[in-house]
C-alpha cells in the first residue's frame, strides 16, 4: 500500500529482500524481543544483518554509551550500523583538540565489541600512514610547521585500524600536539610502566621482507633508542624486531628508526615494546 512501516527487525515482511541480497540495515529503535525475532528470521546470516544505533540516543542507548547497545548486539552475533557518528564533532566544534578527545573517547569505548577489520592490502605493496585524519588546524611537512590555518582534503585521510586503549598502564590515542606530516600523530603514553603492546596496528598484508621504518620521538626529545616493534601475523606467530638504524630526520627532532623483517610474512598486527618506564611518544609515520 505503499505506507512506511518501520521493522526494527527482521521480520515476515522484510525477510524475502534479506534472501535476495547482501546484508540489511535495521532502524535504531529495536527492542530486545525484536532481537530475538531477528536472530529466528535472519536465516542464519548474523553478520549480514547490520543493527543501527543513533549515536545521538534518538530512541536507543547512543552517545557515550553506545557500547552498551553494542554489547546487546554482539550477544546475537550481529552486525552494527552506526547512524551519525559526526556526534563527537557536532558536541565539541569548533575546538579540534577537544573532538579528538571526544572522538577517542568514543571509539575506545566501542572496542571491546567491535572486533578490527583489517587494511587489506595488495601483495608486496609498499604501505605509509601518517595518521591523519584529512583536516586540522596546522600543517606539518617533514617536522616542519608550514602555516597555522585550518584545512582540510579528505583524500589525505590515512588512518589504519588502531587499537585505541585506555587503561591504567597505557593510552593510546590521536594527537594534533605535533606532527611529521599533515596535522596529527599517534600518540602512546605508558604511565608507571614499561610498555608492551603486541596489538596496535592492523594490517593484512603478505611481505617477503625489508625495512619497516618508524618515525617518532618521545615528548621530552630523548632518542627512543630501546623501542621494539612487535609483528603478529595471522597464524599467531610474533616476532620482536630491534632496530638496525636511529636517526634524525627533518626538523623538530622527529627520529627515523628503522625495522628489518628477514623472511616473509602474513602480517595482521603492528606493536610496540619497550623497557623504559613512563614512556611517552607520537609516532608521525609507519613505512613497510
Amino acid at each position: 500500500e505503499g505506507k512506511l512501516e518501520w521493522q526494527d527487525c527482521v521480520s515476515d515482511l522484510n525477510s524475502c529482500f534479506l534472501a535476495c541480497c547482501d546484508g540489511i540495515f535495521l532502524n535504531y529503535t529495536w527492542s530486545d524481543w525484536k532481537l530475538k525475532l531477528t536472530s529466528e528470521l535472519c536465516l542464519g546470516r548474523f553478520k549480514d544483518v547490520y543493527v543501527g544505533i543513533d549515536v545521538w540516543a534518538r530512541g536507543c542507548v547512543g552517545k557515550f554509551e553506545c557500547h552498551i547497545s553494542t554489547e546487546k548486539i554482539s550477544e546475537y552475533g550481529f552486525s552494527v550500523a552506526l547512524f551519525a557518528p559526526a556526534w563527537c564533532y557536532e558536541q565539541t566544534k569548533p575546538n579540534f583538540s577537544a573532538f579528538l578527545v571526544h572522538n577517542n573517547k568514543f571509539w575506545n569505548l566501542l572496542q571491546p565489541t567491535c572486533a578490527p577489520k583489517p587494511l587489506q592490502l595488495c601483495h608486496n605493496t609498499d604501505y605509509v600512514t601518517n595518521f591523519s585524519f584529512g583536516f586540522g588546524r596546522k600543517v606539518y611537512k617533514y617536522g616542519f610547521l608550514l602555516f597555522l590555518e585550518s584545512w582540510y582534503n579528505l583524500a589525505k585521510q590515512d588512518v589504519p585500524f588502531i587499537n585505541f586503549i585506555k587503561n591504567e598502564h597505557f593510552e593510546v590515542s590521536i594527537s594534533d600536539q605535533d606532527a611529521f606530516e599533515g596535522s596529527t600523530s599517534l600518540k602512546v603514553e605508558t604511565q608507571g610502566s614499561s610498555l608492551h603492546l603486541d596489538k596496535l596496528i592492523c594490517l593484512d598484508l603478505c611481505r617477503k621482507g625489508g625495512e619497516v621504518i618508524l618515525i617518532c620521538k618521545e615528548s621530552n626529545g630523548s632518542k627512543v633508542s630501546d623501542l621494539n616493534l612487535l609483528i603478529t601475523e595471522k597464524n599467531g606467530t610474533r616476532h620482536i624486531l630491534s632496530q638496525v638504524q636511529n636517526m634524525f630526520i627533518g626538523g623538530n627532532h622527529w627520529r627515523r628508526l628503522v625495522f628489518l623483517i628477514e623472511k616473509q610474512i602474513d602480517l595482521r598486527w603492528i606493536g610496540l615494546k619497550s623497557d623504559k618506564i613512563g614512556l611517552n611518544i607520537l609516532i608521525g609515520q609507519l613505512k613497510l
